[in-house]
């Protein structure tokens, strides 16, 4: 299959519009029409509809699109991969990470790095812990930042396609209330959760999955808690807490904010371990590695060598 078609394609599906597509690619319209004909022939079947507003996607162009822009990730990181053999100092740096190490440390520890290599270029991308794993795999990313639990299919398969693990460290979830609310300045039994309002993140979150894990261990089930409210992230769970709607468990990272507190409540124990995962291939890569061996030191800190403190 040509690569340019699917490029073309994929530009026109961005664009929804031919002529938008055409004046980015640098073609005619007609010259775009016929590579999208050639797509379309190539598959056998009608990928865009094609009306006075614009382009939509068919339901077989839905599939050709979530493919066609994996394939072309793919194509481009293996083009980087190839040149950063060549010239170590030329890769650039692709990193995935699910919300909470994506969006409270990789900022900071990335531009700490950089302070220290100021070539470097790089991409952080905030993506579902699942999302996450499968760009690793797929090799459309370089490294992988997850929390969470791992199970222990996901580690088989992690196994059988050469992608190395590092243990980075462990947070801890926390039952947080409102300041000065209605559950402020109280102390709670763990068996108090049955009874208790609770917001939690939803079922992709490794911050949701480490909750379940942990809450089995103590002869309880989220079922049988009274979950008022499952949110999106973290930032959400908070908002929710603030408002008054009941108590939110979340990392102790994220309870930063000065109008919650977090609830003294003897016996919850949720750690919440970090992940990095890379392509074993991939990690031979000096820079990489340099950057691997910085972030497995301190990881949870925002100390500019990432020392521990």
């Amino acid at each position: 299959m040509h690569f340019d078609y699917l490029r073309a394609f994929c530009t026109v599906v961005k664009a929804k519009s031919i002529t938008k597509a055409a004046k980015e690619l640098h073609l005619s319209q007609p010259a775009l029409s016929q590579q999208i004909n050639s797509l379309e022939n190539k598959f056998r079947t009608k990928l865009l509809e094609r009306s006075n507003r614009g382009v939509t996607l068919t339901r077989t162009g839905a599939k050709v699109y979530q493919y066609g822009i994996r394939m072309l990730t793919i194509m481009e990181t293996l083009e980087q991969e190839i040149r950063s053999i060549h010239d170590p100092a030329s890769l650039k740096i692709s990193i995935a990470a699910s919300p909470i190490p994506g969006n409270y440390l990789m900022p900071i520890k990335m531009l700490y790095f950089i302070e220290d290599h100021p070539r470097v270029k790089y991409s952080l991308t905030i993506k579902t812990v699942e999302q996450v794993i499968d760009s690793v795999i797929d090799r459309t990313t370089n490294l992988g930042i997850v929390s969470g639990l791992i199970s222990s299919p996901t580690m088989d398969k992690l196994s059988t396609e050469q992608i190395a693990l590092h243990l980075l460290g462990h947070d801890e979830v926390v039952a947080i209330c409102g300041k000065g609310g209605h559950w402020s300045g109280e102390d709670y039994l763990i068996s108090d959760l049955r009874a208790l309002p609770i917001i939690v993140p939803n079922e992709q979150s490794g911050t949701r999955i480490a909750i379940e894990h942990c809450i089995q261990d103590t002869k309880m089930s989220l079922d049988k808690l009274n979950i008022v409210l499952e949110m999106d992230n973290s930032i959400a769970v908070i908002s929710a807490v603030k408002a008054g709607a009941g108590i939110g468990l979340i990392p102790r990272l994220a309870a930063n904010d000065p109008d919650i507190e977090i609830l003294n409540l003897p016996g919850l124990s949720i750690p919440l371990p970090f992940y990095l995962l890379v392509s074993i291939k991939l990690s031979t890569n000096p820079l990489l590695k340099e950057l691997i061996a910085f972030l497995e030191t301190g990881f949870l800190t925002t100390d500019i060598r990432g020392t521990a403190k």
